[in-house]
């Protein structure tokens, strides 16, 4: 009934650096899901570390721990409740000033793993309160994911499934219970992207089939997604993320490294990659690799950290 999310951290890349882009082919038509019913609208509380907040109202709760002792109390303190926590709010780890959202294989295994939890006989009748850290960005993280949970097994609304986190006020303090997430730099954040707007991206990928859970590969995912395999995502059925190739393949960090175009050239075909994007210089690698490989090739240079200007905009 005790985990230590503290004590279970995985240092992992939670997703790739995408300073290039390749075209694939659309593998499935999108399809429109009916409308998910309302949800009672949640009522307004305060943030407190240690106070239980209603996600699933009777059956799934949140709450925010300040250390191990107060998880222990408040186990005894509640003998009927059920604490449990995992790692999977923690399995990000940030290139600059950003903390999350997590990708798609760790919402994936999330929602199995409290699916796992609900369903245990012994705990049919019981309230399951999940609890994390209590820090901004862990907090953060833990309302997507229980968020997500609501929009992927309860057909729930992006705004329904963020209803319950939504009510949560600052606390007393003034303190914030959930940060917006931050841009991959160490810039000073001049947007914050919401919590609700991930949601809603979510929703959106569900709607139109992106995103099939019962078809959903993780092995296949974290394949991709490894950065000694690959370090490549699929974003839609029409885009495919990826790091940008190098002349050879060099070791940039400890378990990260730099890949030619002939060694994407194989997983993209795979993927049904036909043109490349290159966003970074010309002078980075030989792109006529990727014309032996079949794969076409198009240069968009802009600086790193900017935004493209009009005219690649419009040429993209």
């Amino acid at each position: 009934r005790l985990l230590d999310p503290a004590s279970r951290r995985i240092s992992r890349r939670a997703s790739s650096s995408s300073n290039s882009m390749a075209l694939a082919d659309p593998s499935r038509q999108p399809r429109q899901e009916p409308a998910p019913p309302l949800q009672e609208p949640a009522p307004q509380v305060h943030f407190r570390a240690g106070r239980i907040f209603p996600v699933l109202p009777g059956r799934l709760s949140f709450a925010a721990h300040a250390s191990n002792n107060m998880t222990v109390r408040e186990i005894a303190r509640q003998p009927s409740v059920f604490f449990f926590s995992d790692f999977h709010q923690e399995m990000y780890e940030p290139f600059c000033a950003d903390f999350g959202p997590v990708n798609l294989s760790v919402v994936h295994r999330f929602c199995q793993m409290i699916n796992r939890t609900l369903g245990r006989p012994s705990l049919v009748h019981s309230l399951c309160v999940y609890y994390c850290d209590n820090h901004p960005a862990v907090r953060t993280n833990t309302a997507f994911l229980l968020a997500a949970y609501l929009i992927i097994e309860h057909k729930m609304s992006a705004h329904d499934a963020w209803a319950p986190f939504g009510a949560i006020l600052p606390a007393s303090t003034g303190e914030v219970p959930f940060d917006t997430y931050h841009d991959a730099t160490f810039s000073t954040k001049r947007y914050g992207l919401s919590v609700l707007s991930c949601l809603k991206g979510l929703h959106k990928a569900l709607t139109l089939r992106w995103y099939v859970p019962p078809a959903f590969n993780v092995d296949e995912y974290l394949a991709l997604d490894d950065p000694t395999l690959a370090d490549v995502h699929v974003t839609c059925p029409k885009f495919v993320a990826f790091k940008g190739p190098s002349p050879r393949k060099e070791r940039v960090a400890e378990g990260v490294y730099t890949f030619t175009p002939a060694h994407y050239v194989p997983v993209f075909r795979g993927l049904g990659v036909s043109a490349v994007v290159r966003l970074n210089e010309a002078s980075t690698y030989d792109g006529s690799e990727w014309e032996k490989g079949g794969i076409g090739l198009h240069d968009m240079y802009f600086d790193d950290c900017t935004c493209p200007p009009r005219h690649l905009a419009e040429r993209f």
